[in-house]
């Protein structure tokens, strides 16, 4: 019913924005995920948001419903959830969810759930060829994470998606080098440094910057030394702030 609604009323933004809650609300029971998946949501849903790119609301409420589409499966081991994702996850979809942090970079729900549904994709699929050296997709994470931290206030929650989706991108090696070279570094130190900071997205950044400053020791020694010392500047000023958050002490220490 909820996807022939969708079908039915392509130009009722209002209509379509509550079925998207809808489509994504339900995509987190197993039994209706399958359905809905096999019904065609995932091309439907992106169809949804191609034809309504200027509404952020549409927009926020795709990417959530993208998310929750192609997440695992409660109860689906690894390998299986892999192999359906590796299925699932188009090119038009990776490029809907960066199109989403480039359009509305200063909607935070637009910022929160785009990154979201990025770091889903890269944690499910064991290959995941369209996010590997994927550039554009990391320079919308991190301009979208620089909006978050130039805003009146942190957005805590669209930082720590999108540092959540950084970490994970972080895992293939085709993205090391990218990623220390184009921005993550210093988005990091500026939410750990900012005088604004708060808690759960500098734990974020922490354990973020000690995957690159890992990955860059095994690619180049002695640029890595360099980003060792902003790692150092981070975990000081960090414990020095929130020597009372074990989230942060944690990845700090």
């Amino acid at each position: 019913m909820a996807l022939t609604v969708l079908k039915a009323h392509q130009h009722d933004a209002e209509l379509l924005r509550e079925i998207l809650f809808l489509v994504s609300n339900m995509a987190q029971s197993t039994r209706i995920q399958r359905d809905l998946v096999g019904a065609g949501a995932i091309d439907l849903v992106v169809a949804v948001m191609d034809a309504h790119t200027s509404s952020a609301e549409i927009i926020a409420m795709g990417c959530s419903s993208l998310d929750n589409l192609i997440g695992a499966p409660e109860g689906v081991d690894a390998a299986h959830a892999g192999t359906r994702a590796q299925a699932l996850v188009s090119r038009a979809v990776v490029e809907k969810c960066t199109l989403a942090l480039q359009t509305h970079a200063t909607e935070g729900s637009v910022m929160r759930r785009a990154a979201g549904a990025l770091a889903t994709m890269g944690a499910v699929m064991p290959r995941a060829e369209l996010l590997a050296g994927n550039r554009e997709v990391v320079e919308a994470l991190v301009s979208a994470g620089k909006s978050a931290v130039s805003g009146k206030g942190q957005d805590t929650q669209a930082l720590v998606q999108i540092l959540r989706a950084l970490e994970v991108l972080a895992d293939f090696p085709q993205n090391r080098a990218l990623l220390v070279n184009h921005g993550p570094v210093a988005l990091s130190k500026s939410i750990s440094l900012a005088p604004n900071a708060r808690p759960a997205p500098v734990a974020r950044a922490l354990s973020l910057m000690a995957k690159l400053c890992e990955a860059e020791q095994q690619r180049d020694p002695a640029a890595a030394r360099v980003h060792e010392e902003d790692g150092l500047d981070m975990v000081v000023q960090s414990l020095a702030t929130f020597w009372n958050h074990p989230a942060v002490v944690i990845p700090a220490c």
